[in-house]
């Protein structure tokens, strides 16, 4: 296949440290791939408020994105803060500077490179805050952590 070339230092937190987004590419891919999943789930109305931090993945054009959301629910005024981890590469079949974003990671590298990165301690700190707010926010309106209850009973596996 094609020669790949491998980032430096991506496994170290020193050295990868979570930053947000500066290029305008990633934040492009992210707000389309946002915009689709409100399609697919029938219970959000929107999500807003995209905070995108990212880390190198291995290999030049690869990214671990850690996105940070309030989603907007059907008839609840409430939002419901949450955390996705995205895998992002360079897209071939896209603009020059375009990203392919993925909720599924392509290989088990890609998958075992992100197990790596979500244990640096900036990425828990971030677990943690999005974790809390949350928390707070379930706590503050009866009516949305009735629905996040149906909602989790709903899905498989959560």
């Amino acid at each position: 296949g094609e020669i790949r070339t491998e980032n430096i230092g991506w496994q170290e937190e020193e050295t990868n440290p979570l930053a947000e987004a500066s290029d305008p590419g990633i934040a492009e891919a992210v707000r389309a791939y946002y915009g689709n999943r409100t399609e697919d789930n029938p219970f959000a109305e929107e999500y807003r408020d995209l905070q995108t931090f990212v880390k190198r993945g291995i290999y030049a054009d690869t990214y671990l994105a850690f996105v940070r959301y309030d989603m907007k629910l059907q008839g609840i005024y409430t939002l419901v803060p949450g955390l996705e981890t995205l895998y992002l590469e360079a897209d071939p079949d896209g603009e020059p500077g375009a990203f392919a974003v993925s909720g599924e990671f392509p290989d088990a590298e890609a998958a075992s490179m992100a197990t790596v990165l979500a244990g640096h301690s900036d990425v828990q700190r971030l677990i943690r805050d999005v974790q809390a707010a949350y928390e707070k926010a379930a706590a503050s309106d009866a009516l949305l952590s009735e629905t996040l209850r149906e909602l989790e009973s709903r899905t498989p596996g959560a």
